[in-house]
């Protein structure tokens, strides 16, 4: 066997243990994903008795979420759980959206008049400044959900301490939903998947993401359902 020949099989063989690997890593990711779902399987939403119909239930102990009730308001507290990752992902994102805003800044006021490049120094940016927002959107996460009568609020963690508040009527709404994410579609060092929450509206959905597990996510949409249709 001539050396050409030994090396193309070390590299085949390579290639199928890299494989091999892979669809090791698929099959007990697929194996985690299976069993955390069997492990919280849904749970019926029921309304407190003698309470106003808009507001959250209390929550059963076990899928421990926690609510706060005010005067015009009820608030429902979901789970934050952060990464390494996201921590650090989400600091590249601050870095990057400050640094565009600064170069901004420099550009319209500090930037000496007779500065030919204003121009390019606009769009770099821009571009940075959206590659900062797309970063803290990765880490974005659903952490409250507040109801009023007429009215529900998310409530829209963007790293690691912004806040975006998301309001919806409750007559714009068609429809509450929610779905575990896809295990093939979990990220490689995600440990349980994340669950989706829908907002169907008259011509348009919205889509969250909690960090709730199925137990949790079926209780809320039952809840935000039977919101909608008091």
């Amino acid at each position: 066997m001539t050396l050409g020949a030994l090396i193309l099989n070390y590299q085949l063989l390579y290639i199928l243990l890299i494989a091999v690997l892979g669809l090791w890593a698929v099959v007990i990711g697929v194996q985690h994903w299976r069993y955390f779902v069997r492990q919280h399987p849904p749970v019926e939403y029921r309304p407190t008795a003698n309470a106003e119909r808009w507001r959250w239930s209390d929550p059963p102990t076990e899928i421990t979420l926690r609510k706060d009730d005010a005067a015009g308001h009820s608030r429902l507290l979901l789970p934050d759980i952060r990464s390494g990752n996201s921590v650090v992902g989400s600091i590249i994102g601050y870095a990057l959206a400050l640094g565009g805003v600064a170069l901004l800044i420099y550009v319209f006021f500090l930037a000496p008049p007779t500065d030919q490049s204003e121009g390019g120094r606009f769009f770099v940016s821009v571009f940075i400044i959206v590659s900062g927002r797309l970063l803290l959107d990765l880490d974005s996460r659903l952490v409250a959900i507040d109801l009023q009568p007429d009215c529900v609020i998310f409530v829209v963690r963007y790293g690691i301490f912004l806040f975006h508040r998301i309001e919806v009527r409750r007559n714009t709404v068609a429809s509450f939903s929610g779905k575990v994410q896809n295990a093939l579609a979990m990220e490689r060092y995600q440990r349980n998947p994340h669950y989706y929450l829908f907002v169907q509206r008259r011509l348009s959905s919205k889509r969250f993401i909690t960090a709730c597990d199925p137990s949790q996510g079926s209780w809320l949409i039952g809840g935000l359902e039977n919101w909608r249709a008091k």
